[in-house]
């Protein structure tokens, strides 16, 4: 793995490790994560809800089959080095409501 892949590999588990909404997953070297969140609301739901309220784009977990509801595929790869320390910043402060 390049030191720029595990760098953003650590700034984004390290975003979602102190967060009580959001919970890592281990990406197994990819760019992404399928992240476990705390809401009833539904996949679909709650990426809106990031969307509008973040400004944060994930793609509902539910799009990859009845077992990822509960779940938002995150991705870390797309960012510039100056743009992705920033917006882990924003995530590690994510809350959905109840």
């Amino acid at each position: 793995m390049s030191q720029g892949v595990s760098k953003r590999l650590e700034l984004c588990r390290s975003a979602l490790k102190g967060n009580n909404s959001l919970s890592w997953r281990e990406a197994g070297g990819a760019f992404f994560t399928l992240a476990a969140y705390e809401s009833s609301m539904k996949a679909q739901n709650a990426a809106i809800y990031l969307l509008d309220e973040y400004g944060i784009g994930t793609i509902p977990g539910s799009a990859f089959g009845e077992s990822g509801e509960g779940h938002l595929r995150i991705s870390f790869g797309c960012l510039s080095d100056e743009d992705l320390e920033p917006a882990m910043n924003l995530l590690s402060e994510v809350s959905f409501p109840e």
